[in-house]
């Protein structure tokens, strides 16, 4: 059984090499993919052959499929609302820039 259950926010084109690393490991599973447009996961899916489900709310994805890890692709403005929701549900949050735009929202 996988260890961390991920759930992918944000399907473009970055989010690719994040998930080709999750998919070479034994203990990581893409339990669902998110992204405002949800053409954007249906792509993301079809390019990795993945069978995960698709959500364009990270709260709802992690509830509905038991995710454990985010991996937060999203533009920094969106960064913010990604890791305090998934921090909320008690995921851990790998993200490619900082959690947010100004160090007063950080904090």
């Amino acid at each position: 059984m996988s260890r961390f259950r991920i759930a992918v926010a944000g399907c473009g084109s970055m989010a690719d090499t994040w998930v080709r690393y999750a998919l070479s490991r034994d203990d990581c599973e893409i339990a669902a993919l998110v992204d405002l447009k949800e053409e954007n996961s249906a792509r993301m899916a079809e390019r990795h052959g993945l069978n995960c489900r698709l959500f364009t709310d990270i709260g709802r994805a992690i509830e509905e499929t038991g995710a454990n890890l985010v991996f937060d692709i999203t533009i920094p403005e969106s960064h913010k609302q990604v890791v305090l929701s998934s921090l909320a549900l008690g995921c851990h949050v790998f993200g490619e820039k900082p959690m947010s735009t100004s160090l007063a929202e950080c904090r």
